[in-house]
């Protein structure tokens, strides 16, 4: 009876061996948030490596939650993935085709042999054009600003020059006509 459960123990580690070294994994990089402009490069990168036992085949990425036909995978298809071997993927995302929105993405690495998936945010943001133009107007108003400020600090030091001015003449006339009366005071009390 022994012998009969040695033998089924050695039967189950043999499979056990056999099933482990045919596993196949794909492990992938990428970001789990990603911020896109419209009009602008929206492309990032996915590497998918294989750290499984077995060679993978026909090896692809799938997105799901936004419209297919609003992004490109380059390349479509990894024909052969080795043992240890790393593959990267281009996504270019058409934000025109997409309203400015957060996004809930499924993104599905599939091969013949498995499949893995994960969840990524894509942020769909207002136009870089439209920040171009705001920048492009800031720079535009800027000058005019500076312009502006001159502008004011020439009234500001012309003001102060006026008041040192009418400061200088009211000494200088109150000193004058306390002088000046003096002389009358003195030429009446001479002639009288």
């Amino acid at each position: 009876m022994k012998f009969k459960y040695s033998i089924l123990f050695i039967i189950v580690i043999l499979i056990a061996n056999v099933n482990s070294q045919n596993i196949a994994i794909l492990t992938f990089s990428m970001p789990s948030k990603y911020d896109i402009y419209q009009d602008g490069d929206n492309t990032f990168g996915i590497t998918v490596k294989n750290e499984g036992f077995v060679t993978v085949h026909n090896v692809t990425i799938i997105f799901s939650g936004i419209p297919e036909d609003s992004y490109s995978i380059q390349p479509n298809l990894v024909d052969i993935l080795e043992k240890d071997q790393s593959t990267q993927f281009s996504i270019s995302v058409d934000s025109k085709k997409i309203n400015p929105d957060t996004y809930s993405l499924s993104v599905t690495i599939k091969s013949d042999e498995t499949s893995e998936f994960v969840k990524m945010t894509l942020n769909v943001r207002e136009t870089t054009r439209e920040i171009g133009e705001l920048m492009k107007k800031h720079e535009e108003v800027k000058p005019s600003l500076e312009a502006t400020k001159n502008t004011l600090i020439g009234i500001i030091v012309l003001s102060g020059a006026i008041l040192i001015t009418t400061v200088i003449r009211f000494f200088f006339r109150s000193h004058y006509m306390k002088e000046k009366d003096k002389k009358d005071k003195e030429l009446i009390e001479y002639e009288g």
